[in-house]
């Protein structure tokens, strides 16, 4: 499991494009996340929270449909 939050990522990402960190190794220093993170997910790489949905038989409504109706 990471280290670091999906809210860290996120700032880390944030902080990138808009160039206040102007290196993509600064920034991966500064919040500690590894340099390949960032770049996979600058790459348009899913969240795990995404990731797992796909593989997922019933879809977040019908879930929680189900769970209500149970």
């Amino acid at each position: 499991m990471p280290e670091y939050t999906e809210e860290a990522l996120q700032s880390a990402l944030d902080d990138f494009p808009t160039r206040k960190i102007p290196s993509l190794r600064k920034v991966s220093e500064l919040y500690q996340i590894p340099r390949s993170t960032l770049q996979s997910r600058l790459a348009g790489r899913p969240t795990r929270k995404e990731s797992a949905q796909i593989t997922q038989n019933l879809s977040p409504v019908q879930e929680r449909y189900l769970a209500e109706w149970i």
